[in-house]
């Protein structure tokens, strides 16, 4: 059977351009434009294992969420649990913790708790202010987390959480800390 004259074009022309590209090994050849480098980009290099997360940006996926964080950290059941025990936290308004710092967290009350960490009367700063630009590692919130060596900066003399009972107190890896900053960067919203 014999091809078309559109088929037999076709067929010579990729012939040619496959032929002026690569030999029979596969190697790229048949350019005379220094221009054209056949090589591949030379690889990134990756950074040391115990290098901190890169700040959150707008294409880092979508930013964490209060209720993800009251869940994880601040509410009853999470690790750090502002809540924590009735009289010792921040649980209620007769609780040393609130007493010295006006944050309160109610146990089980979500929105509580956010109203609490984004109040503007506790002292001696506010931990977070909801329409600020204020990176979050300038905060009031972050300058009293207790948080591991990388995490940006040094622990105050009075971190939080404080040790309740014999369990040690929760600190906040440099992951911690990168999930809250990206709750800040998108607004501070009780979403």
């Amino acid at each position: 059977m014999r091809g078309t004259p559109a088929t037999l074009s076709f067929a010579a022309l990729a012939a040619c351009v496959v032929g002026a590209c690569t030999n029979a090994t596969g190697t790229v050849t048949g350019s005379d434009n220094p221009a054209f480098d056949a090589a591949p980009p030379p690889a990134a290099p990756s950074p040391p294992e115990d290098a901190a997360p890169p700040p959150p940006t707008a294409d880092a996926g979508p930013a964490t969420t209060w209720t993800e964080l009251y869940k994880d950290y601040f509410g009853p059941m999470g690790t750090a649990s502002c809540a924590g025990s009735v009289g010792a936290c921040h649980g209620e308004m007769a609780g040393a913790g609130y007493q010295g710092s006006l944050y309160l967290c109610p146990p089980g009350d979500q929105t509580g708790c956010y109203m609490g960490i984004t109040s503007q009367g506790v002292v001696p700063m506010p931990l977070l202010d909801p329409g600020s630009s204020t990176p979050f590692d300038m905060t009031g919130l972050f300058l009293r987390l207790r948080k591991t060596q990388g995490a940006n900066s040094q622990n105050p003399p009075d971190p939080m959480p404080h040790q309740v009972g014999s369990a040690p107190p929760y600190t906040f890896t440099v992951a911690d800390v990168a999930k809250i900053s990206s709750w800040v960067a998108a607004g501070t919203k009780n979403d």
